[in-house]
């Protein structure tokens, strides 16, 4: 039996933060690649699958579902991209309609100033109406478009943490093979340490848990966000 303290990382793939997030989320995603950083090198104290290889399926229940754990992984960040992916086509569509918005109060007000120097009621009213429409309109959209933008700064967030859930769940994998080592007897060495693997699960698994914390965080804020778009829809004055 052999066990490794290898910098190899297999089975969860990190990606790099870029330069992709809104200054809304910045800083939460700086502690991500602070945290993922480290992930991205995989667990220090590894043991060989091929060692436990022998021993019946039964005694590694265990280890296949943290493995189910590793895919599940994968798959949350799969939802995620997705996620990001429709967050991209939904904000050009809402920069493309807060842009026509910004326009539209500036000319409306002109037309009002010239009512109002009128002097007649019959202009002012509608005109007043109509520069208070495209007001609202402005503001909604400037609100649609926040919010999205808050929203696809999750989702990025999103990536992020679903990568520190695998490298936590590869940790405790890790763990797990260890653990059935030392119950079966297949020590490798005599300064075999199940300890040691003990202590990279539960550091990897805290690095998951603040990543996450700060996404929950952030979700919160966007959730806000978006109540505040939709009250501001909900209210706007017809034309």
């Amino acid at each position: 039996m052999t066990i490794q303290a290898s910098s190899e990382h297999t089975k969860v793939h990190c990606i790099p933060l870029r330069a992709r997030f809104g200054l809304t989320a910045r800083a939460g995603c700086l502690l991500l690649l602070t945290a993922i950083g480290a992930a991205c090198t995989g667990p220090k104290y590894q043991v060989s699958d091929e060692v436990l290889s022998d021993l019946p399926l039964q005694d590694k229940q265990r280890m296949l579902a943290v493995q189910g754990e590793i895919n599940q992984a994968n798959e949350e960040k799969n939802k995620a991209q997705s996620d990001i992916a429709t967050d991209d086509r939904d904000i050009a569509v809402a920069e493309a309609e807060s842009s026509q918005a910004r326009l539209e109060p500036d000319k409306l007000e002109a037309n009002l100033r010239l009512a109002e120097r009128s002097q007649d009621l019959n202009r002012i009213g509608p005109a007043k109406a109509s520069f208070n429409a495209a007001n609202s309109a402005k503001k909604t959209s400037e609100a649609k478009l926040k919010w999205l933008q808050h929203r696809r700064d999750y989702h990025h967030m999103m990536v992020e943490v679903a990568e520190l859930h695998g490298v936590s769940a590869q940790h405790r994998y890790e763990l797990e093979k260890a653990r059935l080592a030392q119950s079966s007897g297949k020590l490798p060495s005599k300064d075999f340490n199940v300890a040691q693997f003990e202590g990279q699960a539960a550091q990897a698994q805290q690095k998951y848990d603040q990543a996450r914390t700060r996404a929950d965080q952030h979700k919160a804020e966007t959730s806000q966000l978006e109540q505040g778009y939709t009250q501001l829809a909900s209210s706007r004055p017809s034309n």
